[in-house]
């Protein structure tokens, strides 16, 4: 869950006098300094935390002014406008779009300096968006510096700011939302954040039993060909379950040493790839593009082997032993991972 999310989050303590409508939404809007006429728009049900069914899109500036229709069902759409510059996306603007209803955007994404006019919740978001606009320039410094940690393949310590700053507050805040918030227009939304804060805690109860020794979960999953592949069929040789997906930058960047060392111990150990967060097509499409050699299956929300692994972060490399015990948890493209496969393997 990401800052906008939790900002999100944040607002659905104000949802007392948004009524659902029709299906059609419109946003309009007059952007400042967008050095572009292009602006590209990304757009999700509220309800999609894990943003699986997002839908992209880009609509022409006229002298800095849009307009831009979506069709909604019942629940409200997040909205997220990036004006183009020098190429490259710029910061975004957040927009919470309910269905049969107009909103407004002026201003600039930079810097958060946009103002957003519709109904009773946009007019309240307002006020605690520029309350919060300290803190969350604060907090774009701080992504910063999470991002330059990811990208140098650290991982372990923005796992645990991220639990610290986004999962526990959350927690904390959940309760302060009200029954009547809670069963209106963004109860959806609602239901999701509930399900998945148990899901993280059905996690965390699961990774004290992912240690070295312990028993691996079994678990039936779909592969390429829509067939079941059970993990304890695979008994007798070591199996790696690479838990990745084709949107996570640092399971695509280990692509290469994994087929390397796939090509050098496959006569002693299976790669059984787990791909997350990933549209059947998509996942499809990213095991062909990368010509991935070993076997593959997929995760769904109805199974989510993710919790009952605890899987906290991606790539997570998971080396089961032959008789189905677990020999080694790597998070993160970490070369310890290769070096334990030569030791292993020697």
């Amino acid at each position: 869950m990401n800052k906008k999310q939790l900002s999100l989050l944040a607002a659905t303590a104000l949802l007392c006098a948004c009524q659902p409508a029709p299906k059609q939404t419109t946003i309009t809007g007059n952007l400042t300094g967008t050095g572009s006429d292009t602006l590209i728009v990304s757009y999700f049900s509220l309800a999609d935390l894990n943003q699986r069914a997002m839908r992209k899109d880009t609509i022409l500036l006229q002298q800095g002014k849009f307009t831009l229709s979506l069709t909604n069902d019942s629940t409200p759409t997040a909205v997220y406008l990036y004006p183009l510059s020098a190429g490259k996306a710029t910061k975004s603007i957040a927009v919470v779009a309910f269905p049969g209803e107009t909103v407004q955007v002026n201003g600039s994404a930079e810097q958060y300096n946009y103002t957003l006019t519709g109904n009773a919740f946009h007019a309240a978001w307002q006020t605690v968006k520029d309350q919060c606009r300290p803190y969350m320039l604060q907090m774009d410094s701080i992504s910063d510096i999470l991002v330059a940690k990811q990208q140098t393949g650290i991982v372990q310590d923005s796992i645990y700011y991220i639990y610290q700053n986004v999962y526990r507050p959350v927690l904390e805040l959940l309760p302060l939302i009200d029954e009547k918030a809670q069963n209106g227009p963004m109860a959806s939304l609602y239901r999701a954040m509930i399900e998945t804060i148990n899901q993280q805690k059905a996690r965390e109860e699961a990774q004290k039993n992912i240690t070295e020794g312990a028993d691996a979960p079994d678990f039936t999953l779909k592969d390429l060909q829509g067939n079941d592949l059970t993990l304890s069929s695979l008994r007798g040789k070591y199996v790696v379950l690479d838990f990745w997906g084709s949107w996570c930058g640092w399971c695509i960047k280990g692509i290469p040493d994994m087929k390397k060392y796939y090509a050098k111990y496959k006569d002693r150990m299976e790669i059984l790839g787990i791909d997350c967060r990933d549209t059947e097509e998509k996942w499809k499409a990213a095991v062909k593009e990368h010509e991935l050699p070993w076997l593959h299956v997929r995760n769904t929300d109805e199974t989510d082997i993710t919790v009952k692994y605890g899987i906290q972060g991606y790539p997570t490399k998971i080396v089961v032993d032959p008789q189905g015990k677990i020999a080694k948890v790597v998070v993160g493209e970490d070369p310890a991972f290769y070096k334990y496969l030569d030791e292993l393997f020697k």
